[in-house]
């Protein structure tokens, strides 16, 4: 309607603009910006006053505030239509094809935003950081990293805004040696410019630099920030390395200049339950205890109190919590996975959806995982199955309901959902790899996730286990042991020190057969180094532990009745006291 009035007008002076700017600034500033919008309509269908330039820049001003793409729209057609009245005003007013970019970047539409960003016969600064802001939040790196190539170097180097968006780029697009030249250019940004610095850190450690991260974090002490403390904390815990997260907690406390938030704590306490950290998770709860509560944090005791054997603990913070998230209940669900707790599991599931909550990819996985460990919930676990609509069952809710089929073995129904399994899943060609119809060796992901380690030590787990192969080693191990991270992150075992230390115990085999016994070394250091001490033993291992390993955890527990003994392995929580385990007990 908009358009159709101006189309009937011609562009004359008019006397109102001045004041029918002045009212809708007005409106503006207060706040009222539909009042503002509306009393702008109301001007042009009355043609009551002709829009100029400031008219267009505080209307655009408001749609930014307003996010209405349609309104935008509108407002774009009246400027563009403005040539008909001869009005270069607005027609050629370089601010005004700014802000009408920046308008649909808020609105998100980029695409839009991109035509304005051509057609502008001048571009600046703000216009390029502007609509690579856009192509960055829209996850469109690869068209960020292809303009900054026809920026000239002139305005390319000159903005610490510019350099952070292309580096942005570069992490995203795995550019390591142009991230690097970004760092070369804007190290006179340095230190000042804590977002640049900040993303310098993420750059390096994206690409497992870490002596360069650590270079830019230790050369800037006094200008740290919490967020250089949180991208190396979640750098250590993805690399399994959780005693540098607890040494950076430690360090941050003597900061007085930086204020610990919940971020850090959920960081610190991860780093404790893979730690396996006794001693160490005392001490930093009775920090967090004198904070204040929030549910990230609580979510993350639950967590690490349920992975250092105290169960009980974990569900008594659980069920002390006014509030639960997904994250909660899916916390709950993964420790009664690896305590075999399948009742617990199924009853906190009904639970779950009772109050509203609607399940993941993630709780999925872990429910039909903890049920397929007691036979007779079999049923229970194809009934939630089918409740799945087909086309939301990810790949890694159907490789664990393979695994469920597997431990059952219902291997016709293996058979049937085999046939819907992506062929670029790794647990597809761990299945291929290992069957007898073939030897081919598969080519894998260069990046493989946490889960899909644990889902396919799960899935090779049922099948050997069915097949009375406790030990051997696969070919897909022996595939993902070509690549030396993954083999330290399959093989290690570890355990805290009364000091508070975690030692560690990694296999020095190039080629791996058998299993590598890396718990029964960490087993028998921590009985040295703890012999006069009563706290229990608990030890940490990456991997299925094997039945040679279990037998002997057994038999230190029969010595040694006195002092408990816990393995942690890849599936599940092993206690251990007076000869027997807690795994036979439950199975």
């Amino acid at each position: 309607m908009l358009v159709s009035l101006i189309f009937k007008r011609t562009y004359r002076p008019n006397v109102n603009t001045i004041q029918w700017n002045k009212t809708i600034q007005n409106h503006q500033s207060n706040g009222n910006y539909q009042q503002a919008l509306k009393l702008f309509q109301l001007g042009i269908e009355k043609n009551t006053f002709q829009p100029n330039s400031v008219t267009y820049l505080t209307i655009l001003d408001i749609c930014k505030e307003l996010k209405s793409l349609p309104t935008v729209r509108k407002i774009h057609h009246l400027i563009d239509e403005s040539k008909n009245l001869n009005n270069d005003d607005i027609q050629n007013n370089p601010r005004i094809r700014s802000l009408l970019m920046d308008v649909y970047i808020k609105c998100q539409d980029i695409d839009s935003a991109y035509k304005i960003f051509q057609s502008m016969n001048e571009r600046n600064l703000i216009d390029y950081c502007a609509i690579m802001t856009g192509f960055n939040h829209q996850k469109q790196y690869e068209k960020t990293f292809e303009l900054s190539k026809q920026i000239p170097a002139s305005i390319k180097y000159s903005s610490p805004v510019l350099c952070t968006l292309i580096l942005q780029a570069c992490i995203e697009l795995n550019k390591y040696d142009d991230g690097y030249k970004i760092h070369q250019y804007g190290k006179k940004f340095l230190p000042n410019n804590k977002i640049f610095m900040n993303e310098l850190l993420n750059f390096y450690l994206k690409f497992h630099q870490e002596k360069q991260a650590l270079d830019i974090f230790d050369k800037y002490q006094n200008q740290q920030t919490i967020i250089d403390y949180s991208l190396l904390m979640k750098y250590y815990n993805r690399q399994y390395q959780p005693d540098k997260t607890i040494e950076l907690c430690y360090r941050l406390k003597n900061h007085s200049h930086i204020q610990i938030d919940h971020i850090i704590y959920v960081l610190v306490l991860q780093a404790i339950a893979n730690g396996c950290c006794l001693h160490t998770s005392e001490q930093i709860y009775n920090q967090i205890k004198k904070s204040q509560t929030h549910m990230d944090i609580n979510n993350a005791l639950i967590n690490m109190y349920g992975k250092l054997g105290n169960l009980d603990q974990a569900e008594k913070i659980f069920n002390s919590m006014s509030k639960h998230n997904i994250v909660s209940y899916n916390i709950l669900l993964n420790l009664y996975g690896l305590y075999y707790q399948s009742d617990k599991a199924l009853k906190t599931y009904h639970q779950m959806c009772q109050h509203g909550h609607q399940p993941d990819d993630k709780t999925y996985v872990l429910l039909l995982h903890t049920l397929s460990q007691t036979p007779n919930k079999i049923n229970d676990v194809k009934r939630i199955f089918s409740t799945i609509e087909e086309h939301k069952r990810g790949p890694m809710v159907t490789a664990a309901m393979i695994a469920a089929l597997i431990r059952a073995q219902l291997f016709d129904e293996v058979n049937d959902l085999l046939k819907k399994l992506p062929k670029e899943n790794i647990l597809f060609y761990a299945m291929k790899a290992n069957s007898n119809e073939t030897n081919e060796k598969f080519h894998y992901p260069i990046s493989i996730t946490n889960e899909q380690l644990a889902l396919y030590d799960l899935l090779m787990s049922n099948i050997y286990t069915y097949a009375g192969l406790h030990d051997r080693l696969t070919n897909v191990d022996e595939i993902l042991y070509e690549n030396k991270i993954l083999k330290d992150r399959l093989s290690y075992s570890w355990f805290e020190r009364s000091n508070g230390k975690i030692e560690y115990f990694k296999s020095e085999q190039l080629q791996l057969k058998t299993c590598e016994h890396t718990e029964k070394l960490a087993l028998i250091n921590a009985l040295d180094e703890q012999k006069n001490s009563s706290s229990p033993i608990l030890i940490g291992k990456n991997h299925r532990t094997c039945t040679e390993c279990h037998d002997y955890f057994k038999k230190v527990s029969l010595s040694s009745s006195q002092k408990k003994v816990y393995l942690r392995d890849s599936t599940r929580f092993h206690i251990f006291s007076n000869g027997t385990c807690s795994c036979e007990i439950s199975s």
